[in-house]
């Protein structure tokens, strides 16, 4: 059975052929995740992430148009977006990565590390949306300036805008030392 066959099936809510399509698609969707989460999930995360672009297929079955004949591209798309939102969602709500607080000695060097991801961090804090989230797609998880336009529904060139203006604010806030927390 090709990949529209097994798409339709699912669409019309034939539980046996959504097991076929998790069967045939979880190792590519848990690689997709793997390579885009590099370092930055735990396996838990990784297995919970690919479950969810599952869910989200089965939830949205009825309104999903292939723009090939193969589901890989609109599994690779789910699993990339779903993951980032997770990787997003976990390190910004602390104010540092969890792997600068475990076993890292009290010395200078380490010390003016911290304090300037801090800086950085309270600066990157302090754009107001959707400027914190572009810059956040863009230069911490190097997401495509394209993919960025079609995300938010803009323009390449108001992304593109808006991601210098973006720039000059935190080196606005950083020199003027009001990233600072």
């Amino acid at each position: 059975m090709d990949d529209r066959e097994l798409l339709f099936r699912v669409g019309q809510g034939d539980v046996k052929s959504f097991g076929k399509l998790i069967d045939r698609y979880s190792r590519f969707v848990t690689a997709i995740v793997c390579r885009v989460a590099g370092t930055g999930l735990a396996n838990e995360d990784i297995e919970e992430v690919a479950s969810d672009v599952f869910i989200k297929i089965w939830q949205n079955r009825e309104s999903i148009v292939l723009e090939s004949d193969s589901l890989r591209p609109y599994l690779a798309k789910t699993a990339k977006n779903m993951t980032l939102n997770k990787l997003r969602n976990s390190r910004y709500r602390n104010d540092l990565p969890l792997n600068l607080e475990i076993g890292l000695e009290e010395n200078s060097q380490d010390l003016e590390q911290i304090e300037t991801m801090e800086s950085i961090n309270s600066a990157i804090n302090r754009l107001d949306e959707p400027d914190r989230e572009l810059f956040i797609r863009r230069y911490v998880f190097s997401e495509p300036v394209k993919s960025l336009a079609e995300r938010f529904e803009l323009n390449r060139n108001t992304v593109a805008t808006k991601l210098a203006r973006a720039r000059k604010k935190l080196a606005q806030f950083l020199k003027e030392g009001e990233g600072l927390q």
